[in-house]
Parts: C-alpha cells; structure tokens; sequence
C-alpha cells in the first residue's frame, strides 16, 4: 500500500461519523458541563453504533465501514435504534437541549441515508461531518467548531475519494443532504 493510501486510511478511521460525533460532543461539554446529556450521547451515539458497526462487520466479515452498500442495511436499522433509544433515554433526563437536537439530527439524516442506500451508495463518511457542521452552524453557532468540521469534511473527501470508497458525486451528495434535511428539520422546531 502506498505512503498516500495509508495516510487515507488513518484519516479515514479518525473521522468516521461516529468518531466525529465524539469530537463535536467532548466540544460540547467543555462548553455546558451538562455530563447526563454528555453521557447520554457518548452511549447512544458513539459507543453503541460504533460496537455495532465492529461486530458486525467482523461476523460478516467486511471491512469496518462495511464499504458494499447492500451489507449496510442492517447496521444502519440498528444504529437507528440505537438513536431512538439515546432520544428516548434525554427525553427520561429532561435533556431537551442541544445534546437532544444532536441525537434527533443523527436520527432523522440516518433514515434518509438507509432509504437512499437500498438504491445508491451515498457517503456516510460525508454526512457524519456534514451533520454536526450544520448542527454547529444553526444551533451551537460556533465559528471555530464550524471551521475545524469544515477542514475535516474536506480532508475527509479527500481519503474517501482516494481510497476509492467513494465517488465525488456520492461524497457530495453525503455533504449536501444532511444541511437540506437538518434545515427543514431546524425550521419545523422552530416554527413549533
């Protein structure tokens, strides 16, 4: 393997959505110390989908962001619940805050991502930055955040089209998709 495609393959690792969750949610909590929805969110949004998505690949033995797109269709329904139940354990806490917002973010651009996989491969890779960037923008409104997941998702694009795990119109669709759907989404609160 050469230098460049090793290089892609640790990046590629360090931000997997869920990693990339991790780093959004420690910034979180040096900003709010709120440890319960902190908590709440490293299980329901890190851990769990993270274990899921590492058993299941090593049963079905694929590589670890499961890279064929007819084998994602279970991790994505479990990862799912998992959201479901992280939604579920902050409604229990009280948490209707910004860790709540996260989790109902993750939720709602992951249904449209295991939808649009039964025809397509999008970028999961993409969405999971693209995601807490939007969710930054509208909602944490911290420019320094917003620049570090903005210089992620292009690196990011970079080790996932190198590696030849993507196309760019697929890594692209993964970036565009959650700020359309998390804007509609951000309105509807809003307006509610």
């Amino acid at each position: 393997m050469s230098r460049g495609k090793r290089v892609a393959e640790i990046i590629s690792f360090l931000l997997m959505p869920h990693i990339i969750a991790l780093y959004v949610l420690v910034y979180m909590i040096i900003l709010d110390w709120n440890l319960v929805g902190f908590l709440l969110d490293i299980v329901f949004l890190v851990l769990a989908p993270f274990l899921i998505i590492l058993v299941y690949s090593k049963l079905r033995e694929l590589d670890l962001y499961i890279s064929e797109r007819k084998e994602r269709y279970v991790p994505y329904a479990l990862t799912l619940m998992c959201h479901v139940f992280g939604l579920v354990a902050l409604a229990c806490f009280n948490q209707y805050n910004q860790y709540y917002i996260l989790t109902l973010s993750y939720f709602v651009v992951t249904i449209v991502l295991a939808l649009i996989t039964f025809w397509w491969k999008i970028s999961g890779h993409a969405a999971g930055v693209s995601i807490p960037l939007t969710f930054s923008i509208f909602i944490v409104r911290s420019m320094p955040l917003s620049m570090i997941l903005l210089i992620m998702l292009i690196i990011n694009g970079w080790s996932r089209i190198k590696l030849k795990a993507h196309s760019l119109g697929q890594y692209i669709a993964g970036v565009l998709l959650p700020p359309v759907i998390l804007f509609l989404m951000y309105t509807l609160l809003r307006n509610i």
